[in-house]
């Protein structure tokens, strides 16, 4: 598909004319394997504000972990992808962070855009037992994740080194477009945690760059 080329458009793909989900964003869709007749629907859509713009990220809290990670309570692999099966990212291996935090906002490889009214699927792998997962999204670019609706993800039941954890968030209509930062953090038991503290001594957590893209 092409579309008008004007600045602030993109393409976005759906499996329905009226209602339908988001398969994908982007100048073309490679379709699964069919067996049988099937159509998609695609708009150009300008975002909101064109531009989520390149200035700094705001500055936030570090994660504060007093044993940290050194016990493999740790977040080994993140993978996430778009409700087609795109991923996003894919941040493998990484194994313990110095102080049980690292920042990764600043590796272009490992940001992602994220649409409003959207679903977005994940798997982490952790370390050996009791391992509980929460996402927070600063969909305000308040430089906090503690406002409502940021926590987009929290784990229900305990991980382990053979149970990864899988799950999905969803974005909210109303976003606006901009840059901001999603946080990423695994904690060994169920105790009470907020993006920079928790009850517990053992985790880890990682930031990533992410790009809101709001529709009109």
């Amino acid at each position: 598909a092409q579309g008008s080329g004007t600045f602030g458009a993109q393409l976005y793909w759906f499996d329905a004319a009226v209602d339908g989900n988001l398969i994908t964003i982007g100048d073309s869709y490679t379709t699964p394997e069919i067996t049988q007749t099937s159509s998609y629907w695609v708009a150009e859509v300008f975002v909101e504000q064109g531009s989520a713009g390149s200035g700094p990220l705001p500055t936030y809290c570090t994660p504060i972990f007093s044993s940290g990670c050194g016990l493999s309570d740790y977040i080994d692999d993140f993978i996430l992808e778009d409700n087609s099966g795109t991923t996003l990212i894919s941040h493998l291996g990484t194994g313990c962070s110095a102080n049980a935090y690292e920042d990764f906002t600043g590796d272009a490889s490992l940001s992602a855009n994220l649409v409003a009214n959207s679903t977005y699927n994940f798997e982490a792998t952790h370390g050996p037992s009791s391992q509980y997962i929460r996402i927070w999204i600063d969909f305000d670019g308040n430089g906090d994740f503690e406002d409502d609706g940021e926590l987009v993800y929290e784990s229900t039941s305990a991980g382990s080194t053979t149970v990864p954890t899988f799950g999905s968030f969803d974005i909210p209509q109303d976003i606006v477009t901009r840059n901001t930062v999603m946080r990423v953090k695994t904690t060994w038991s169920t105790g009470a945690s907020n993006s920079c503290t928790q009850s517990g001594s053992w985790g880890e957590a990682h930031d990533y760059k992410v790009t809101l893209i709001g529709a009109d």
